[in-house]
């Protein structure tokens, strides 16, 4: 009877920890995430275009070398932790979209944004400066893509700290492929009262 208590209690414990951490990402989701700023309320297309081309800028920054392109790299890192915060929430934390496909989109586009916010590190881990800077950002967004997307990065010439990198790139990737699994399994589980009046109605007459 005491053990039964006892892991009934550390059950107890485990669930409220992890519903707080539920509630912090509904709270950064909702009021702190870029995002969730006023020009971006309802059109978060908007902010996942604007990461786009902020990534792809910091790419370019990262050409110039190291004095510039590890503070363009930091800024990617935080724009990839906000877009992993972001996702995680409305996976796991109940967040409602507006309407499946428009979530289907955004998720793909920032799917894309959590690759190209790897591309930074890859200009500086491939410091060929016999290139064009258009060729290297256009190499670099490849090789993130195909990391991300566990192909691994292409060659065998990766310092250890680009095989960390890969390495990190690939964990996030499959991360994320679960956010998306996870979405898809919730609408999976969709009743009546989420769909469209007319749909609903015509539900009801045929029951």
């Amino acid at each position: 009877m005491a053990a039964a208590t006892e892991v009934a209690r550390r059950q107890s414990r485990a669930e409220r920890r992890w519903q707080k951490v539920e509630d912090a990402l509904r709270c950064y989701k909702a009021n702190v995430s870029p995002a969730s700023w006023h020009p971006f309320q309802w059109r978060e297309g908007r902010y996942v275009v604007l990461l786009m081309l902020i990534h792809v800028g910091m790419t370019l920054l990262a050409t110039h070398g190291p004095v510039t392109g590890w503070p363009a790299a930091a800024v990617s890192g935080f724009l990839l932790f906000d877009t992993l915060a972001a996702n995680t929430a409305i996976a796991f934390g109940r967040v409602p979209g507006i309407n499946r496909l428009r979530s289907v989109i955004l998720t793909m586009g920032a799917y894309l944004n959590v690759a190209l916010a790897f591309a930074p590190v890859w200009v500086l881990h491939d410091a060929d400066t016999t290139t064009g800077r258009a060729q290297r950002v256009v190499a670099a967004i490849y090789k993130a893509v195909s990391t991300l997307a566990t192909n691994g990065p292409e060659g065998t010439g990766l310092l250890w700290w680009g095989k960390l990198t890969a390495t990190l790139e690939l964990l996030v990737g499959i991360y994320f492929l679960a956010i998306v699994i996870a979405i898809y399994a919730s609408w999976a589980g969709s009743t009546a009262r989420e769909l469209p009046p007319e749909d609903q109605r015509r539900t009801q007459g045929e029951a």
